[in-house]
């Protein structure tokens, strides 16, 4: 049927239907399978240092583990949304049940509702940048970093400081070159 139904359509000037067979559809387990080991590449660290913050510390990494694992065996995955809510979800179940059984309160404040992917920038933040701004040795780079990282542009910190626009940049670049020296980056890295 489908090929007369081609042959009927050449004749009448137009494209056949394209019939595809089973090797030319796509392989949802092995989209499935790219989607999560791409999303556990980018916030498999996000996930642990969230499950250790709620007190799990010696079990954190096989908790995000086994919640990789069950999100890679379960058919239901939409693996064309984003996947760190569904692992956040499934890692936050387990954690609960394993503070449960071990009769412990369960910190729903820091387990939260969902994970998102900006949770891995303000992690970086809070933990890495924001202490190594801390340690900047000029109190003026100091606060020309944290005023930049509010968002304020350099007219606007330069007013607040009483300083030039130059004197700002000058500042920032110095903070800087102590913030990457004290989060391990090297001279080259980017940033400014």
């Amino acid at each position: 049927m489908e090929g007369a139904a081609a042959v009927r359509a050449s004749k009448a000037g137009e494209n056949p239907p394209v019939v595809s067979s089973p090797e030319d559809r796509p392989d949802p387990k092995a989209h499935r399978e790219r989607v999560l080991h791409k999303a556990y590449r980018e916030h498999n660290t996000l996930i642990i240092t969230r499950l250790r913050k709620a007190g799990l510390m010696d079990l954190a990494g096989d908790i995000a583990h086994e919640a990789w694992i069950r999100a890679l065996r379960d058919e239901r995955f939409d693996p064309n949304r984003e996947p760190l809510p569904y692992i956040w979800t499934i890692a936050r179940n387990l954690a609960k049940d394993l503070l449960r059984r071990r009769g412990r309160e369960v910190p729903l404040e820091v387990l939260g509702d969902a994970a998102t992917p900006e949770d891995d920038t303000l992690l970086l933040w809070r933990e890495e940048i924001d202490p190594a701004i801390a340690t900047v040795r000029s109190a003026q780079g100091r606060q020309v970093l944290m005023m930049q990282r509010d968002g304020r542009e350099d007219d606007e910190i330069a007013s607040h400081l009483g300083v030039s626009k130059n004197q700002v940049s000058v500042q920032r670049h110095r903070a800087l070159r102590e913030v990457r020296r004290h989060v391990g980056l090297g001279e080259g890295s980017s940033g400014e």
